[in-house]
């Protein structure tokens, strides 16, 4: 799978996207950007536990300096 900028969708991104939008408990999904060709990938990903100021700090330890990734957020609340 390709997006609209050309840049690749590995089929593991995929599929925890997909299962990220029915199963509603995933709050981030951290995709890294890697130079040349590679497909982008999932990397990480955390589970919805509260709000999403409150789940925030929780991506902190995801995150690396002068890494480039995308970071894929859950905007509205858990499911109760």
């Amino acid at each position: 799978m390709a997006a609209t900028s050309g840049i690749g969708v590995s089929e593991e991104l995929t599929q925890a996207f997909s299962s990220a939008v029915e199963t509603k408990n995933i709050r981030f999904i951290k995709v890294n950007i890697q130079n040349g060709a590679s497909p982008l990938f999932q990397s990480h990903q955390v589970e919805v536990s509260s709000s999403l100021d409150d789940d925030l700090p929780l991506l902190q330890d995801h995150l690396e300096e002068n890494v480039p990734c995308y970071v894929l957020a859950r905007l509205d609340n858990p499911p109760s």
